[in-house]
């Protein structure tokens, strides 16, 4: 299993897959299945509603995570680029680990707060 973390929206979420090869869009499937947060912001919605972007700089979370600092450095837009759904997970990173943030999903209405 590969382990990392996400934001969706402004919510800081867990990930789990089985594989670096899976698509971009499993990471979706797996947020609206099981996180109860990920289910209310994701309700009603496909995977082709949302824009998904790679952080070009994982965010690294310390030992003492401090959620807005992270939130505040993943949600800086000039370290973004956005994927394709179907690309393949490791287009986010080499390596794939549980201490970092590696991807932004926005939902469809979803304003940058930054």
């Amino acid at each position: 299993m590969f382990e990392f973390y996400v934001v969706l929206k402004t919510e800081l979420l867990f990930v789990s897959v089985e594989s670096p090869t899976a698509r971009v869009l499993k990471v979706f499937l797996e947020l609206r299945s099981g996180d109860t947060v990920a289910r209310d912001i994701l309700r009603g919605l496909g995977y082709k509603d949302c824009k998904y972007y790679k952080l070009k700089v994982p965010v690294l979370l310390p030992a003492r995570v401090d959620h807005a600092e992270v939130l505040q450095k993943c949600l800086d837009e000039t370290n973004w680029k956005e994927v394709s759904p179907h690309s393949a997970l490791s287009i986010l990173a080499s390596t794939l680990t549980d201490d970092r943030v590696y991807m932004v999903i926005k939902p469809p209405g979803g304003e940058s707060p930054t």
